[in-house]
């Protein structure tokens, strides 16, 4: 549902539900920051996406990444963008993911 409301432009639901979850998954996760770049919301994809490097029961994958790529060239935020390309290499994540 968020990424419904997300993709409809309603990001302010889409966030009410997502804030309304007891517990977060990744799909959520991915969702909301994808949702919040889609809709020139870039200061939110970066707060959440900070939020959720320190949430211990969710792991970023490739999606994470993808996701919030967009925030990060917006704000042209270099720290945050030289920590991701760390976490890809670290990591050893697929370089072959793609967003529509």
């Amino acid at each position: 549902m968020v990424h419904g409301y997300c993709d409809d432009g309603d990001v302010d639901k889409a966030r009410f539900l997502f804030d309304c979850m007891p517990e977060k998954n990744l799909l959520s996760w991915n969702a909301m920051i994808r949702g919040d770049c889609q809709n020139r919301r870039p200061h939110d994809a970066l707060k959440l996406f900070c939020e959720m490097r320190g949430n211990v029961d969710v792991e970023m994958n490739e999606v994470t990444v993808v996701s919030v790529l967009p925030a990060i060239a917006d704000l042209s935020a270099l720290d945050l963008g030289g920590w991701i390309h760390e976490f890809v290499a670290r990591n050893q994540l697929d370089g072959s993911v793609q967003m529509r």
